[in-house]
């Protein structure tokens, strides 16, 4: 969808004066649309709140769509008192944004399975977090998208560019240092992270990763380092630590993050991936409280199975007597029945018995629900076990 597009859209709204195509001075260059409202309210919206949000969608409905987010921005603005325009991004592992009554912070965004997109204002002396309570209740996605779109285009304006030094580990290993205490905010901009994994790429001829490892150890790694042994011992401890994010190595893929995770069969693959299960374990298993309280069966915790030849496999029990189980996405389902335990592959469960698997809607990280298990169903379970 282009901007002419988005501009001649936002034109038709009955309280919208003017588009305009560029920032004003002094404003973040985000590519966003600036609105002038007939209160004189001036607004951003994202240009791509006007692509289709399926291939079928009705014109009508999409002119709907983006006029309703004009509305919830120009009403939401100033909400609870916050200068709502100064925010940056925040990011944080998935369990910090588990509610926790009226401070519990904002996700408006999903960057991973495991790591969320918060807001804080960036105060001289602290970061101020946004809670819940300062947002629109009744808010709609594009809301939101509108806000992520606003703190990144705050924070490239804060820092004109990401800065970086070695960190012990030679030339190989860089580490972001700044804005201070809260580095890993440019996990957030995925486009300007992309546009700086090809340019060391490019002077190194090797592949880059990016690992969130803590809230202000955001590393650049070659991947054909040699000192992986070293930045795994920091990296181990991170996984556990109050302040760690995500600290598994991430690149972009069509401006979305994904893991890049050796292969298991190498020694390095195979201490990453126990690295991943730590982290993701953990994550779940701080979680499951908050689970127990929306889900009325079991809620299953993220553990360990070891196969035969030592490799380390993650794994969730369901038991006989429930009419369902939450569990997280895992490698390996135990059914109990009667007095066997039937480990089952979690991808053979989910392609040879869909109907007992269900996603386990508004979870992060994600969940499925495990349905009871027929008598039939637990005999063709037996033929998949391990």
């Amino acid at each position: 969808m282009s901007r002419e597009e988005a501009i001649r859209i936002l034109a038709t709204h009955p309280g919208v004066v003017e588009v305009l195509d560029a920032s004003r001075p002094g404003e973040p260059d985000s590519e966003m649309l600036m609105l002038r409202l007939e209160d004189e309210q001036v607004i951003r919206i994202d240009p791509r709140l006007a692509d289709p949000v399926r291939a079928d969608e009705p014109e009508a409905a999409r002119v709907a769509r983006l006029h309703r987010a004009v509305d919830v921005v120009s009403a939401s603005g100033d909400a609870g008192g916050m200068d709502l325009e100064t925010v940056v991004p925040l990011v944080r592992s998935a369990d910090y944004f588990v509610p926790q009554g009226q401070l519990a912070p904002a996700a408006v965004g999903w960057l991973t399975d495991f790591i969320g997109f918060g807001l804080a204002i960036d105060e001289p002396e602290t970061l101020r977090i946004v809670p819940e309570t300062e947002l629109p209740g009744d808010r709609i996605a594009e809301y939101d998208i509108e806000l992520q779109s606003r703190a990144i285009g705050n924070l490239r304006t804060m820092e004109e560019a990401m800065a970086f030094s070695e960190m012990g580990l030679g030339p190989d290993v860089l580490v972001l240092t700044a804005p201070p205490g809260n580095e890993a905010a440019w996990f957030a901009d995925a486009a300007a992270m992309e546009e700086l994994l090809g340019r060391l790429g490019e002077r190194t001829g090797t592949a880059w990763a990016v690992i969130p490892a803590r809230r202000n150890d955001i590393f650049l790694v070659n991947v054909a380092t040699d000192r992986w042994g070293d930045l795994l011992d920091d990296l181990e401890e991170a996984a556990l630590a109050r302040d760690g994010i995500h600290p598994l190595p991430h690149v972009v893929a069509n401006r979305r993050w994904q893991l890049s995770l050796p292969p298991r069969t190498s020694q390095l693959g195979r201490r990453l991936q126990r690295l991943r299960q730590r982290a993701e374990g953990r994550v779940y298993n701080v979680l499951k409280e908050s689970v127990q309280q929306e889900y009325p069966h079991h809620v299953a915790d993220y553990e360990d199975l070891y196969a035969l030849d030592d490799e380390l496999f993650s794994m969730a029990f369901v038991p006989e007597g429930v009419p369902g189980a939450s569990i997280p996405l895992v490698d390996v389902i135990a059914f109990e029945h009667g007095h066997s335990v039937l480990d089952v592959p979690y991808a053979e469960v989910a392609t040879q018995l869909p109907h007992l698997v269900m996603p386990h809607p508004g979870t992060h990280p994600p969940r499925v629900i495990i349905a009871h298990p027929s008598e039939e169903d637990y005999a063709r379970l037996r033929g998949l076990t391990l």
